[in-house]
């Protein structure tokens, strides 16, 4: 390499001969004269005037040392000014910004490394916006001498971002206008962003909320969040109601659609629109809550430099080829050029470089992507130009500058809209976006088969919306989109007949549209409500059956409440304690609890209080309406948190007939234990299962020696099958009697 630049001169470069001794004087300052052969000088001149990179180098005086042509031009078109070396950097700065230039160098003669953006607008009026880079130039003892200053200009990547951001600002504004609110989110409940519809319903602020899980929001009685989570994984999208937590510790019940789906970076992220539907819930609550009480269970350049040869091997890569791929000069030098592209790339490599050997001297653009050393990949823009015929380059020169920055947003902006775009065609509700003059200007794919309920008429943009609405009630809709434009929110509930003759219930919400408080329009949303419209029927049929149920039950069910009074009793009351269900409701539970029983009842009853969710077993006796005793055996279950129940619930049963003949049975075991004549009982099999004292005084066996022992161990040897033979008459059932002699 050094060898292809010894020919170069001074003399035979484009370089005047006042900034080839600008840069002269300024290497002289950095390295010794020894270690400034001309070679050197003249091929570090090429490699930084080849750079598509701009950049000035000041001393600690702030007087200009060296700058390249990029720069110079650069100054020239947007100041109007024309360099010069060895004046000082105010002499070209407007008199406002010299205080403001005097600090940013200050700070880079301290050590300091930083960067600054600097809009500025081109002669065609056109705003561009600048990168500057200020660092630091040491000499070889460390001292600063000096300051590095680049720019590049930046513009299309800022153009990119403020594309990317007005398009989001789009669909936000559908998002921050709808009737519902908008939960984004991670999948471990981390909430990312919201609507003003979220605040309103929950009672954060869109601040607050990023400090608050989804698990914090929603009651964990209802549901389990992980669950849900693991639904949506498995099914992409899921829907239903829940029970969601105010900022004030309310509960309310809300309807939601939930989406997941990959965001440009590969991470999970939900989507989830929500309803609030509590005074649907208001008119439900009647029902449920009767139903519940009677089931009670639920480096410095940034550019790239790569000159390469003929048949397209590395001659040479600049620093930054290091900085940005990792790959040293080291590890690419003497490689085919080929080992630095991805593989699709290849082939159009290949096509360049033909074309460049044919075209001597000709920049040609080029944009492609080259492999790190971390096998990722980056994109470049630039330009490759062939030099083979200088001798003085002897090199095919390609200069490249990172635009992945650039890339990714402009995917993120595709990605995003794609994101938007699904989200919007796949929710549960249609979305219809009209203008102030009540034409159609946006609509998803539901709201479109929604539509066809109301009218024969397809939904089309830029179509006015009556055109879909049935002339027999065009006059009451334009009245209601009136009121809307002027403020007023609308929600109301319609049925329709499918040509299937089902019915079809639809739930249509109407609100404003604004932008920096200005009316844009009509947002209307509609949703398919047939299903929950079924199952309200279905929860009045239910609470009719289980009511049944429980009056027809041989069991006493009651519910009591907090102080002791009978809230419900069943039916069955009247036969097991022979009061009326009308009878009951002044008497206190420990009125008729007998006195024997009451501590019992106490100490159980307050374990029963103290634990919420918890469950007691007891058998007491209980006075009946004749003031007769009669035992009762059941269970009691706290369930006063549980909302629709809020009371102790009790399932009691008559057991006096058990309890009479359990009595008897004891009374036989005593006699039967006490008797002088041996007694014994054993299973069909001969083991030994009763012992009484008269068999231990008989045979000199305690019952603990003889328990689980078989009757073979107290009869003789001789009258063992004869044992047999009568053990297996009685399993045939036959009676006998007999004597025998035993050990």
């Amino acid at each position: 390499m050094i060898k292809k630049f010894a020919t170069i001169s001074l003399e035979k470069t484009n370089m005047s001969s006042n900034l080839k001794g600008a840069f002269g004087r300024f290497t002289q300052k950095i390295y010794p004269k020894q270690l400034q052969p001309q070679q050197i000088i003249e091929q570090f001149y090429l490699l930084l005037e080849y750079t598509e990179e701009a950049f000035w180098v000041i001393d600690t005086n702030l007087n200009i040392l060296i700058f390249n042509n990029k720069f110079y031009e650069r100054y020239l078109t947007y100041f109007n000014i024309s360099l010069e070396i060895g004046r000082s950097v105010l002499d070209f700065i407007e008199p406002e910004n010299i205080g403001r230039i005097k600090g940013l160098y200050s700070r880079v003669f301290n050590g300091e490394t930083f960067e600054t953006e600097t809009p500025r607008k081109a002669e065609n009026g056109e705003m561009h916006t600048f990168l500057n880079r200020f660092k630091p130039y040491y000499d070889p003892q460390g001292n600063i001498i000096g300051a590095f200053v680049s720019t590049i200009d930046i513009t299309d990547t800022k153009r990119t971002q403020i594309c990317l951001q007005k398009i989001e600002d789009k669909y936000r504004s559908v998002i921050e206008n709808s009737h519902h609110a908008f939960l984004y989110s991670k999948t471990d409940g981390t909430i990312l962003s919201t609507n003003h519809r979220a605040s309103e319903i929950f009672g954060y602020s869109i601040e607050e909320f990023r400090q608050v899980n989804l698990k914090q929001i929603i009651n964990p009685q209802g549901v389990n969040y992980e669950k849900v989570v693991e639904q949506i994984k498995q099914n992409n999208k899921i829907e239903g109601e829940l029970l969601g937590i105010r900022k004030n510790g309310e509960s309310f019940p809300f309807e939601f659609t939930s989406t997941i789906y990959e965001d440009i970076n590969g991470e999970k992220r939900v989507c989830t629109f929500l309803t609030d539907i509590t005074e649907r819930k208001l008119i439900e609550k009647a029902v449920e809550k009767s139903e519940k009480r009677f089931r009670a269970l639920v480096e410095n350049a940034v550019d790239i430099i790569i000159l390469t040869n003929n048949e397209g091997k590395v001659l040479y890569v600049s620093p930054a080829y290091e900085k940005i791929t990792g790959f040293s000069l080291l590890e690419v030098i003497g490689k085919d050029g080929k080992y630095l592209l991805p593989i699709e790339g290849v082939e159009m490599g290949i096509q360049v470089l033909q074309k460049l050997l044919q075209n001597p001297g000709v920049a040609i653009p080029r944009t492609t992507r080259l492999i790190t050393k971390e096998n990722k990949l980056i994109w470049v823009e630039g330009v490759v130009t062939n030099f083979l015929h200088d001798e003085n380059v002897c090199a095919i020169v390609a200069n490249f500058r990172d635009i992945t920055d650039k890339k990714t947003a402009e995917e993120k902006l595709e990605q995003s809209e794609r994101n938007l775009k699904a989200i919007f065609e796949n929710t549960a509700e249609g979305f219809v976006l009209l203008d102030t003059e009540f034409n159609v200007k946006v609509f998803n794919s539901k709201a479109k088969e929604l539509a066809l309920f109301d009218s024969e008429t397809k939904l089309e943009l830029n179509k006015s919306i009556f055109e879909l609405v049935p002339e027999h009630i065009k006059e009451v809709k334009k009245d209601y989109f009136t009121r809307v434009l002027r403020g007023e929110n609308m929600q109301f509930d319609r049925l329709y007949q499918h040509e299937n003759q089902e019915d079809v219930w639809l739930t249509y919400s109407l609100r404003q549209v604004t932008e920096d408080g200005v009316c844009k329009g009509i947002c209307i949303t509609v949703k398919d409500i047939s299903e929950r419209k079924k199952a309200e029927k279905e929860l009045i049929n239910k609470e009719y059956r289980f009511r049944s149920l429980i009056e027809h039950s041989q069991d006493m069910v009651t519910l009591i409440n907090l102080n002791g009074y009978v809230e419900y009793i069943s039916p069955s009351v009247e036969r097991i304690l022979g009061y009326k269900t009308e009878e009951v409701a002044t008497i206190h539970i420990t009125e008729v609890i007998h006195p024997d029983d009451l501590e019992l009842f106490s100490d159980k009853f307050k374990i029963l209080f103290e634990q919420t969710d918890s469950q007691i077993h007891a058998t007491l006796r209980c006075m009946n309406k004749n003031g007769k005793y009669v035992w009762v055996e059941g269970n009691a279950s706290n369930m006063l948190d549980i909302e629709g129940v809020e009371a102790i619930v009790i399932n009691f049963r008559d057991i006096t007939e058990r309890k009479n003949f359990e009595d008897q049975q004891k009374l036989l075991a005593s006699i039967i234990d006490y008797s002088e004549d041996a007694i014994l009982s054993t299973d069909l099999n001969g083991v030994i299962s009763s012992w009484n004292r008269g068999a231990e005084s008989t045979y000199g066996y305690s019952s603990q020696e003889m328990l689980g022992s078989n009757i073979f161990r107290i009869v003789p040897p001789i009258k063992q099958a004869e044992e047999l033979e009568i053990i297996e008459k009685i399993k045939e059932g036959l009676p006998l009697k007999t004597t025998k002699p035993c050990v």
